[in-house]
């Protein structure tokens, strides 16, 4: 019976009927999300539907020129087709219903879309595109089913068919790469197609075989996350958790609620591990491949919190799924938003601080959970650099004040290069000299993923500090040992020291990445300012070599310099601070502190250390050979770097 996808004809426990959806979006949340749906789908309404040449907000120019099936358009026609069909599912107003058969219309006709492809993916007869029109056509399909005519079902059924289930089905029997890669094609393809089966249900003959392809290949996906729910790739391409997501969800519903595998490992673990990396006031950590700045797709998130009947999770996506209008999915917020579950603060309940030990084995730390302006949040890396998506940045650090970048990871090249899987480290983002770490003689990190750092201790205290030691030392060639400490004193005070043991006397290289361009005295200090936070920085060689100080700007060189359809794409320059020096060994110590714009920062030197001023007074720091102390108005803490433990407040 249709519907019966996410949405349900008749009442089944545990399940949300149409009545159940209609009733619902009367007031609360889902009233303005349903608002929300229905104003655009009225917008939608009035405009020609989206082809490969349609202008369509953040859409590259590049793809617009080139006509490509890009992911901004593809996601843009099937979300705008799956709106079109719940909003006509549930207000029966046949506008909505046309705009979603002329939408199909257009991306059936072989003149408009000659292909489903992205121009960057030729290699097989169906890619990314494919899995996802196809998800959208047929849960469009399935929720307007009881509305439509027979011949619009037929006509729907014929075009589906056409042109991707008969092409999907030949890439199967050839074995394309993408059928068992566990990635983000696996489960936007195998995944997309079997959700399409489990719509299409028996109106389809070979529905059932889109179902049995896909099953057993997204529970065997699963198993690539993390026993904390780490993800195996970049924080970045978490989103795609998307996919298995509304795929278990799609199957609960296909098994008439008695298949709730979104309560299992890894869905509520996984989301509280993109919970932490995900930074005030709305973006994700742009470790490995991924976009500064972008905003997390989190749409799915209330599926496994109703699931799990977690409230924390509840309050994290209303907190920040308003901040991605362009990646949202409204109509899987509103089918699967559960306004019974009541949201609870994070503050008191979820820690500050934690730590991961799989896959990128992050760490993040905050003063708070306020999700638009902590005052401070630090967060970095171990992991071996060599994920899926992942660059040459073990031991990365990035800090973030007030809502704004302060010390940056720079993430992807402006666009996918052609040559980016081929030649990565050409380009200085996957470079170690594009990160937040030490470098030897200039060398790039080993590439193996059997080579990881190892965590030698992680320690957080919520409202006071948090502490990590990572031993780096597998990861360089010529390397005795490298160690990165690093310890956040709340609210904003933060400090890294860097340690190596070299084989040879060679040049040694600390690199710090702005938000934008620092100032600095040649001496170590360097300030950077932002709208909202200011950051001063003091680095320091403990040693009796000292450091030389400069300020550089990146820059891409011929060929490594172009979008993967050919275009040369915009020099960024982003500025770097990089303190210098020809040693055997080093021990740097770079200390931080934030404070807001209309307050200068700075780090002084004091008769036994360093000292600045805070949001709640003078912080002084000293150090010896393993122990770190903060004096500031609350209190003194000592932070034993070989024990590597947030210490008792005294």
């Amino acid at each position: 019976m249709h519907p019966h996808i996410y949405i349900t004809a008749d009442q089944i426990e545990g399940l949300r009927s149409v009545e159940n959806v209609r009733q619902g979006i009367r007031d609360g949340h889902l009233e303005v999300l349903w608002n929300q749906l229905r104003a655009l789908a009225d917008a939608d309404v009035a405009r020609k539907p989206f082809i490969p040449s349609s202008v369509i907000p953040g859409r590259p120019q590049l793809d617009i020129e080139h006509e490509n099936r890009d992911w901004i358009l593809i996601n843009a026609v099937a979300q705008r087709i799956q709106r079109a069909a719940l909003a006509y599912l549930l207000s029966e107003r046949p506008e909505y219903r046309n705009d979603a058969l002329r939408q199909m219309e257009a991306v059936f006709d072989t003149n408009t879309y000659p292909d489903w492809r992205d121009k960057a993916h030729p290699r097989t007869r169906v890619d990314l595109r494919a899995g996802q029109l196809s998800q959208a056509i047929a849960l469009a399909y399935d929720w307007m089913h009881p509305l439509l005519s027979s011949e619009e079902r037929s006509s729907i059924l014929e075009g589906l068919d056409k042109r991707a289930i008969q092409l999907y089905l030949q890439d199967v029997d050839d074995n394309a790469y993408w059928l068992d890669v566990r990635t983000n094609w696996l489960t936007t393809v195998v995944g997309g197609h079997g959700i399409a089966g489990m719509a299409l249900g028996l109106d389809h003959l070979l529905a059932q075989d889109l179902i049995d392809i896909a099953l057993p290949r997204m529970v065997d996906y699963l198993s690539r996350f993390g026993p904390e729910g780490e993800f195996s790739e970049s924080v970045g391409y978490a989103s795609s958790t998307a996919q298995p997501v509304a795929f278990f969800n799609a199957l609960r519903y296909a098994s008439g609620g008695g298949v709730n595998r979104l309560a299992e490992h890894p869905f509520p673990q996984t989301c509280h591990w993109i919970l932490y990396f995900t930074l005030p006031p709305g973006r994700y950590a742009a470790f490995g491949d991924g976009h500064i700045d972008a905003p997390p797709a989190l749409s799915y998130i209330p599926a496994v919190a109703d699931a799990t009947r977690d409230p924390y999770l509840q309050r994290f996506y209303l907190d920040y799924a308003h901040i991605a209008e362009s990646r949202r999915s409204l109509t899987q917020e509103i089918l699967c938003y559960d306004p019974t579950l009541e949201p609870a603060s994070l503050d008191g309940h979820i820690p500050t601080g934690r730590a991961f030990t799989k896959h990128d084995a992050g760490f993040s730390s905050r003063d708070s959970w306020d999700p638009v302006a902590a005052s401070s949040v630090v967060y970095g890396k171990a992991g071996s650099g060599a994920i899926v998506h992942g660059h040459h940045d073990v031991g990365q650090v990035c800090i973030d004040g007030y809502g704004e970048r302060l010390i940056v990871d720079l993430g992807s090249p402006p666009g996918y290069p052609g040559d980016y899987g081929s030649h990565k480290y050409e380009y200085y983002n996957a470079a170690a000299h594009g990160h937040n770490i030490l470098l030897f003689g200039g060398r790039e990190m080993k590439h193996d993923a059997t080579v990881e750092a190892r965590i030698l201790n992680a320690s957080f205290k919520d409202g006071e500090s948090g502490l990590w030691r990572v031993d780096l030392t597998d990861k360089y060639d010529g390397a005795r040992s490298v160690r990165r400490t690093v310890v956040h004193l709340h609210p904003a005070t933060i400090a890294v020291l860097d340690e190596a043991d070299l084989e040879i006397e060679e040049s040694i290289s600390l690199r710090w990445h702005t938000a934008s361009l620092p100032k600095q005295d040649g001496s170590g200090r360097f300030t950077v300012t932002g709208a909202e936070a200011s950051l001063a920085a003091r680095m320091l060689s403990l040693d009796t070599i000292g450091l030389t100080f400069d300020i550089h700007r990146h820059e891409y060189n011929d060929p490594y310099n172009r979008h993967r359809l050919g275009d040369r794409f915009d020099q960024c320059h982003e500025p770097y601070v990089e303190a210098v020096m020809n040693a055997n060994r080093c021990r740097i110590l770079t200390l931080f502190t934030i404070l807001p714009t209309q307050v200068p920062a700075s780090w002084l030197d004091a008769e036994s250390g360093w000292t600045t001023e805070t949001t709640e007074g003078r912080v002084t720091a000293t150090l010896d050979r393993s122990t770190l102390t903060f004096h500031t108005p609350r209190c003194n803490l000592q932070f034993d770097l070989m024990e590597c433990s947030c210490p008792d407040t005294h």
